[in-house]
């Protein structure tokens, strides 16, 4: 649908784009990625329970499901196939990649959201400090026990 839509599509991975959310990015005509947001791609996921028969079947879905999203990763990004059916394949789960790998790769077309690193420490957010608090109060009550 995205890739169909009449008008300009930009994909924005915010945060993280992964399994069946990085290959509907691919629909769009731009992507942008945040600096600390993560992309992965891998092969199909199914289960079953039943006769061989079945097995098979899932197996030979799988195959199929697995040909068709390589071959459109492939035709959306410009990668050999061969390259796209080894980062679907991976470690055995796929191929994960940050902004800079994913730009390099060129699933993406650019990173947003860069920032300079602070020089100065980041503050505890306010989760942090009630954990912090709770964590004391428990230290303090173990150790003062009678």
């Amino acid at each position: 649908a995205m890739a169909e839509h009449d008008g300009p599509t930009i994909g924005i991975i915010e945060s993280l784009a992964a399994s069946a959310a990085a290959v509907a990015v691919l629909g769009t005509q731009k992507i942008q990625m945040n600096a600390n947001a993560t992309f992965m791609v891998h092969e199909s996921i199914g289960a079953v329970a039943g006769h061989a028969w079945e097995i098979r079947e899932l197996l030979q879905w799988i195959d199929r499901l697995d040909g068709a999203i390589a071959e459109t990763i492939a035709d959306k990004t410009g990668l050999p196939l061969a390259t796209v059916v080894n980062h679907l394949k991976g470690n055995g789960d796929g191929t994960v990649f940050n902004a800079s790998e994913a730009l390099q790769a060129g699933y993406v077309h650019e990173i947003i959201g860069k920032k300079e690193p602070s020089k100065s420490r980041p503050k505890r957010n306010e989760v942090d400090e009630q954990r912090f608090r709770a964590m004391a109060v428990r230290n303090w009550m173990l150790k003062n026990r009678r």
